[in-house]
């Protein structure tokens, strides 16, 4: 993993992620589940090992929290979870205090701490490269 094309040790990571944790926010990622049953969905995630494209990729950010084991998962049952996921990160980019959106790096997509993207093509400007093999 390369940080803005300079290798990147762990403890650099770490504070390099500060820099995108709004800390007046609650909702650290908001995600969609298709075609598959939430708990293996969950599990995916829970196994998943940082760098890796699969199994889960989305929202890899969270497992660098060292308080990940005290996190809850909300859901809402849909039949429109592509739509309803924008819905609920621009719902989520509107309300990001004045505050917290200047402390950003990427002012301009204010998503949650774990999102990297509202959609493709419109991704956080985290400059992070090679973080998937």
């Amino acid at each position: 993993m390369t940080l803005r094309n300079n290798k990147v040790s762990s403890e650099e990571l770490q504070l390099h992620l500060i820099n995108f944790r709004l800390c007046d926010e609650t909702i650290l990622y908001i995600g969609k589940v298709e075609k598959q049953f939430l708990s293996i969905r969950l599990d995916q995630f829970f196994y998943y090992k940082i760098g890796r494209r699969s199994p889960h990729k989305g929202g890899y950010w969270l497992k660098c929290l060292d308080n990940l084991n005290q996190l809850y998962v909300h859901l809402i049952p849909t039949n429109n979870s592509h739509d309803i996921e924008e819905r609920m990160l621009q719902s989520f980019m509107n309300n990001v205090s004045k505050v917290s959106r200047m402390r950003l790096i990427d002012k301009e997509l204010p998503l949650p701490f774990a999102n990297l993207q509202l959609r493709p093509g419109m991704i956080k400007k985290h400059g992070l490269q090679n973080h998937y093999s």
